[in-house]
This record gives C-alpha cells, sequence and structure tokens, in this order.
C-alpha cells in the first residue's frame, strides 16, 4: 500500500511538473525575480553614483563640441 501511494505521489508531482499552471508559476516567479534583480541593480547604482559625487544629470552629458575640436588639434599635431 505505502509503494502505491508513493507511486501515486510521484506521478502526481511529475503531472504537475509539466502543467499550464506550473508553467505559469514559473514565468511568474521568473518576472518577479528580473524586476527584484533590476530594482536592486537601480539601488546599487544610485548608492555608487552619490558615494563618487556624481549624478545621473551629470553623466548624461555630452563633451562641448569645443573640448572635441581642441583634442583634434592636439592629435593632428602628434601630441
Amino acid at each position: 500500500m505505502m509503494k502505491s501511494i508513493s507511486e501515486a505521489m510521484i506521478q502526481a508531482v511529475k503531472k504537475f511538473k509539466t502543467s499550464l499552471k506550473m508553467r505559469n508559476l514559473n514565468i511568474e516567479f521568473g518576472q518577479k525575480a528580473f524586476i527584484k534583480g533590476f530594482e536592486l541593480c537601480e539601488i546599487s547604482h544610485q548608492r555608487r553614483s552619490t558615494t563618487l559625487g556624481h549624478s545621473d544629470k551629470a553623466l548624461d552629458k555630452e563633451p562641448k563640441e569645443e573640448s572635441l575640436s581642441s583634442e583634434k588639434e592636439v592629435e593632428e599635431d602628434g601630441g
């Protein structure tokens, strides 16, 4: 009797693992884990930025054209 109960449990677990419900649970868990990981990454980035004295705005600025032209002049002069 114990063997048949054991076999029934094994069969039930196998059936559940291949079910649509299990698939949906895996997808839901994966999405939540991804979002949580992304949030933790954002928090880490914000902490590093404030520790280093940077802000997101400072990182997004593009170099001025003047500095780019002066760099090109230095390269052309061989310096």
